[in-house]
């Protein structure tokens, strides 16, 4: 896939992703890419499979294969994280027209939660293939601290690099798992802000974090809020079954004490999520022998936060 991303000369107000119908290409939208460049919008825009410059790169013309707009619409989603990488933290829309719509679509029913909003043009009715979008578990999956904010530090480590590690390791597993919609609040050195990691919407909320106090202080601990718990359930699912869950997969993953849940009702990012949400805090990292085991087994952390998740849905009637 041929894409490109255009950048405004000033600070940009947000992104916009063009996508274009069928038998034509990107290029065709440059006026429209104009517009959105001087309103201070950063552009991105690519060449479907069988069209245009991607046409010409493969020399393969007008076949998308057998999952037409699903093909297409995960192309999309790849251009997405291509581009947020690169500009992290701007708010995201989508343009779709004809054929782009379809695909628009597509992207809505499976990764709506990751846009800020989205722009369908010249439409119709049901697309071909699209019964086969199904409802997924929406949940959101955040690194604690990052970038300038390194969070707690101890015996030469940094909690924003093990936090970003054990997500990365759930990552791996999740994006196997065609059940859930995952977003993550970040994927590299980056800090988001508090409400920009709390102000989402999903199905719950997943904050993984490591502790500190002294270097005998030790154990695994999940943080909720008491006070929520009936406001933010969501689906048959409360903060205190969804915490219970990860502190148990936590612990048992981690080896260490269990000690047990804690009611933070003004943590921020309980405080203000609406939908189930927990805060796991895996170990010490001022403690030697528990820093030293967690920087060893962050991708079995992850491994185990994902497994949680399946059982917990499975144990829910989920799937």
């Amino acid at each position: 896939m041929q894409g490109w991303i255009y950048v405004p000369a000033c600070k940009p107000n947000g992104i916009v992703q063009l996508i274009h119908g069928f038998g034509e290409h990107s290029r065709r939208y440059i006026h429209m890419i104009s517009a959105f460049l001087d309103a201070g919008y950063i552009v991105a825009a690519d060449d479907h499979v069988g069209h245009g410059k991607t046409a010409m790169v493969n020399n393969v013309w007008g076949d998308w294969g057998d999952k037409g707009c699903h093909t297409m619409m995960e192309d999309e989603h790849t251009l997405k994280k291509i581009v947020c990488e690169k500009y992290p933290n701007l708010p995201y829309f989508l343009f779709g027209h004809s054929m782009g719509s379809f695909i628009t679509r597509d992207f809505i029913a499976k990764y709506g939660n990751e846009l800020n909003g989205a722009t369908i043009c010249g439409t119709t009715g049901i697309f071909r293939g699209a019964k086969e979008v199904k409802e997924k578990l929406k949940e959101i999956i955040d690194a604690g601290h990052g970038g300038s904010d390194s969070g707690a530090t101890g015996n030469g480590m940094a909690e924003k690099n093990l936090t970003l590690a054990i997500v990365l390791a759930a990552k791996r597993s999740f994006d196997k798992d065609s059940r859930f919609q995952v977003s993550y609040t970040r994927t590299s050195d980056t800090y988001p802000s508090l409400s920009q990691r709390a102000n989402k919407n999903a199905d719950m909320f997943l904050c993984v974090h490591i502790n500190s106090a002294s270097a005998s202080a030790h154990g695994t601990e999940t943080l909720w809020s008491k006070s929520r718990n009936s406001a933010t359930q969501k689906k048959g699912l409360t903060s205190k079954t969804l915490a219970t869950a990860m502190q148990s997969a936590a612990v048992a993953a981690t080896g260490f004490t269990n000690r047990g849940l804690v009611d933070r009702p003004n943590l921020y990012v309980l405080k203000h999520t609406n939908m189930p949400a927990c805060l796991i805090e895996y170990g010490f990292i001022s403690n030697r022998k528990e820093s030293a085991r967690m920087k060893a087994n962050t991708s079995a952390y992850g491994k185990a936060l994902y497994k949680a998740v399946v059982n917990l849905m499975k144990k829910q009637g989920k799937y």
